[in-house]
């Protein structure tokens, strides 16, 4: 949660930092919706039930990579609360 730069002028957050070992063989798209992922599930365990979904989907409309969020998608085990 602690690895989040949001970028005022732009309205863009972008996520750093991550000691997440990927597969080597991973296009960059897939590696960050990994990221993404692990991020999202961090947020669920940190906040409250309530408010969890309305900060994802402000956070994910802030994120505006919508190849990352299209992959992100992509993961069978993982349902988007956004269209």
């Amino acid at each position: 949660m602690t690895n989040v730069i949001y970028n005022e002028k732009t309205g863009r957050a972008r996520l750093i930092d991550f000691e997440i070992r990927h597969e080597k063989s991973l296009p960059a798209t897939a590696r960050h919706a990994d990221d993404l992922l692990v991020f999202l599930l961090d947020l669920v365990g940190r906040v409250s039930s309530r408010q969890w979904i309305k900060f994802a989907i402000c956070f994910l409309r802030a994120y505006g990579d919508v190849a990352v969020m299209r992959e992100l998608k992509n993961v069978s085990s993982f349902q988007p609360a956004w269209p």
